[in-house]
């Protein structure tokens, strides 16, 4: 199933999510499209949950990205690299009330990093890399959200700690040296450190035609892997860091069973840490989002 396909099929699946539940006041459905400053499309997110009775649920989520560097150049070379990454999300089985949830959940991620290149010596060497990444992740959140001021005013806090991380990786390698092919393969598995998110939420509704807010996130990804260069089995050890705060509006009139439509405006900051080497880039990125939001 293409990409295409896939944003279809998970944005009908949203559409039709209250057809599985209960409409209660403790949990969120939402599809929406997001667009930030290296990504080459709007990366799909999606989540909806399924009740099996008053207090205990379960729920499916997705989401995609494709990015690029291009005409990156250090240690002497030229190259363009291409990330495509999805996360598939279940939650395994949830508690709520009104005002507190929480649960396990797993999660599935496959990274892949393409890259073509070449060098600035006398062989004019080139090269194409790709490295496959499969990553099981389970965790425990806890979420708290509650209204306030006759519900004109929306708090949020969500903790997600990540104590099961594990990752297969795939490589191949494919240099062309002095009209020469060498061809390079490795696989490798690794556990990882913990990881968490966080995220906070604060909407008021200002009138019966919309409400503001701002959406605050915090995610920890600390990545550690093996890969081949050279006949060389070198660690790869690295720390994500990236905050997103985005001012979102909310239009009141709803939409395909109860969704809201939705619009975001914000910035995203990345900071990524090579704990091998000592050194981080760090990015500034601005972040656009559409979507159709179910708040229960």
């Amino acid at each position: 199933m293409n990409r295409f396909l896939k944003l279809v099929f998970f944005f009908i699946i949203t559409l039709f999510s209250p057809l599985f539940g209960e409409e209660s006041e403790s949990f969120y459905s939402g599809f929406s499209l997001e667009k930030s400053g290296n990504s080459d499309t709007f990366s799909p997110n999606f989540y909806f949950p399924i009740d099996f009775n008053k207090n205990y649920f379960m729920g499916l989520g997705y989401s995609s990205k494709t990015y690029s560097e291009k005409n990156r150049q250090d240690l002497k070379v030229k190259n363009n690299k291409i990330t495509t990454e999805e996360q598939f999300k279940i939650n395994f089985l949830s508690y709520k009330n009104k005002s507190l949830f929480f649960g396990i959940n797993g999660e599935y991620i496959n990274m892949n990093n393409s890259e073509v290149g070449f060098k600035n010596d006398i062989e004019f060497t080139t090269f194409e890399n790709s490295i496959n990444l499969d990553i099981l992740r389970t965790s425990f959140y806890l979420n708290f959200q509650r209204n306030y001021l006759q519900k004109d005013l929306f708090l949020r806090a969500y903790f997600e700690n990540f104590f099961f991380s594990k990752v297969s990786m795939k490589q191949n390698t494919h240099i062309f040296k002095d009209k020469k092919t060498f061809i390079e393969t490795h696989n490798a598995n690794n556990s990882q450190d913990m990881n968490y998110f966080l995220l906070f939420e604060l909407f008021y509704k200002l009138s019966n035609l919309f409400s503001i807010g701002l959406q605050y996130s915090y995610d920890f990804f600390p990545l550690r892997y093996e890969m081949r260069v050279s006949n060389n089995i070198i660690q790869v050890q690295n720390e994500l860091v990236t905050q997103k705060l985005i001012s979102k509006i909310i239009f009141n009139s709803n939409l395909f069973s109860s969704f809201k439509p939705t619009i975001g405006f914000g910035f995203q900051f990345k900071k990524d840490k090579n704990l091998i080497d000592k050194t981080s880039k760090n990015s500034k990125e601005n972040v656009f989002s559409i979507g159709l939001e179910r708040r229960f």
